[in-house]
């Protein structure tokens, strides 16, 4: 079956909307803002309280206003979105005084979670909402093309009626420190995509459960390291289940590592699923580019041109260990992963 997926985002119309970034930590200065100058996107202002850290992304990345308070950088009326990349028990603080300056700032993108807890999750919302700001959350894995691949199948009714729908996560994630002091590890960092690839595919459920149990790694107080739990959608009777580890066996205490994710939806005419392959040191979940780690990706290329199934291939990558060098890192990535697609068989060069 040859199916041509639709599996890219939709691209606004105008790419030089000014954007006024908060926080210049990994997630801002190695992910979006690198993002962002790489699709023509226009960040025009940075603000953290860290002088060293605005300072250093600013001049990476050539953003021409760098603030020393978060009031002067709202303030800016030549800002029409606002980009929040601080840790959740800040961003409440942040919307607040941001819905302030709701005459030229049109729009806020935020990082999940959304907040602490619900309560402070739905006052932002609701600040938005009365100030008429659009309002995101930056759930990425919805624009993992293999994900938005599946929907499109869902969409166009090729795998017929959803029956069971899984993801299965063995990683282990490198906290931060702001993790700890909020207390808790998994369900808001990790499953938080899970949960919300599965509402992205199938709506929200009528019915959660969940089970949790602390992860013996982790040495914080938390409750929830290792997460199992199950969704239930009345329409169709359809199941979807995530089993969301972090433990993933005593790999960084000698055993063999076994790190990966994966995917799965079955419907009434027909199946797709993902395999997640992390080149890896072989103890610690790496997200390497190929060749880089102990993986041989080889047998297991050659096992996917066996099933002759049509399909769209992404790659992920842990963030780079010298950010300056991020545009060759993931040059690396995509040449040899089509370097060792060819040597099977499943594209040519």
């Amino acid at each position: 079956m040859s199916v041509d997926l639709r599996y890219r985002p939709d691209m606004p119309a105008d790419l030089k909307t000014p954007i006024g970034c908060v926080g210049a930590g990994f997630i801002m200065a190695d992910c979006h803002l690198v993002a962002y100058r790489n699709a023509g996107f226009n960040p025009v202002a940075i603000y953290d309280p860290s002088s060293a850290a605005r300072g250093k992304a600013a001049e990476r990345h050539k953003i021409s206003k760098a603030y020393d308070s978060l009031e002067g950088l709202l303030a800016d009326e030549g800002i029409r979105v606002l980009d929040i990349a601080v840790p959740p028990d800040i961003t409440l603080e942040v919307v607040s005084q941001a819905v302030r300056h709701a005459g030229h700032i049109r729009g806020i993108l935020a990082q999940k979670p959304l907040g602490v807890d619900l309560a402070q999750a739905r006052r932002i919302v609701g600040l938005c909402r009365e100030a008429g700001i659009t309002l995101a959350v930056n759930q990425n894995m919805r624009f993992d093309q293999s994900v938005r691949a599946c929907r499109d199948l869902l969409s166009r009714g090729v795998l017929g009626e959803p029956v069971l729908a899984t993801i299965e996560m063995r990683a282990i994630p490198h906290w931060m420190p702001w993790h700890e002091r909020q207390g808790w590890c998994t369900l808001r960092i990790m499953s938080i995509h899970h949960l919300d690839t599965f509402r992205y595919w199938f709506g929200n459920p009528d019915r959660i459960f969940a089970s949790v149990r602390p992860d013996p790694r982790t040495r914080f107080a938390h409750t929830d390291g290792i997460v199992l739990y199950v969704l239930e959608y009345d329409r169709g009777g359809l199941r979807a289940s995530a089993w969301d580890d972090v433990w993933t066996g005593p790999a960084r205490e000698g055993a063999a590592g076994d790190i990966y994710i994966r995917w799965r939806v079955e419907g009434t005419r027909g199946l797709a699923h993902h395999g997640h392959f992390s080149d890896c040191n072989g103890k610690v979940h790496g997200d390497l580019p190929p060749g880089q780690g102990v993986i041989d990706f080889i047998p297991w290329l050659r096992e996917l041109k066996a099933l002759e199934m049509p399909g769209v291939l992404s790659i992920e990558l842990e963030f780079c260990p010298k950010p300056e060098m991020i545009v060759a890192w993931v040059s690396e990535a995509y040449r040899e992963t089509a370097r060792m697609m060819a040597e099977v068989g499943l594209r040519s060069l």
